[in-house]
């Protein structure tokens, strides 16, 4: 499928290739949100959440995942990047709104485009609560996708990215029309 190879592409960039590690979850298993699949540890499971979006937990409490999808039936009702910039302002008032934190950005962000799919991803951390939040969004004429993963007990922002590489990487939509 047109899309999910350019996603790929897409995520590719972004993350760089997938690489072994010892970080790395052991066993993953599948999780359909609409039409988007991710592979996440065989222990997390989802859990109820005031927000309107699906909540991922780990069996330890100490990561979760937040995933949103967005669609326009008129895809010419928004740009790409008009929803891109309204999922961002929407990531920066959520961290504004945890009363506490000082969030720092790991690095700057990155966006790539391939075709018409925009991806972007951004990381921001509170060093002295250990707080990490690694967002991911993919954007393309009349669909975008959120996925926002918190490590609530990071010591090592290095060590975290890598335990979500292969999460990350999963990530795929179906049931699109190229």
């Amino acid at each position: 499928m047109k899309i999910q190879a350019i996603l790929v592409l897409a995520i590719s960039c972004v993350f760089g290739q997938t690489k072994t590690s010892k970080e790395a979850p052991a066993v993953l298993k599948k999780f359909k949100f609409e039409t988007w699949e991710i592979m996440l540890p065989n222990d997390w499971r989802e859990k109820e959440n005031d927000s309107r979006m699906v909540y991922m937990e780990s069996g330890d409490k100490s990561k979760g995942m937040y995933f949103m999808a967005l669609s326009h039936p008129d895809p010419k009702s928004q740009s790409s990047e008009d929803t891109l910039k309204a999922l961002i302002e929407g990531g920066r008032r959520g961290r504004e709104s945890m009363q506490g934190y000082r969030w720092v950005a790991l690095a700057a962000p990155k966006k790539t485009i391939h075709h018409d799919v925009i991806s972007y991803s951004e990381d921001y951390y509170d060093q002295s609560k250990h707080y990490l939040i690694s967002t991911l969004l993919f954007v393309r004429p009349g669909l975008a996708a959120r996925f926002t993963f918190h490590d609530y007990d990071c010591a090592n922002p290095s060590r975290t990215k890598s335990f979500l590489k292969a999460s990350i990487q999963s990530i795929k939509v179906s049931g699109l029309a190229p």
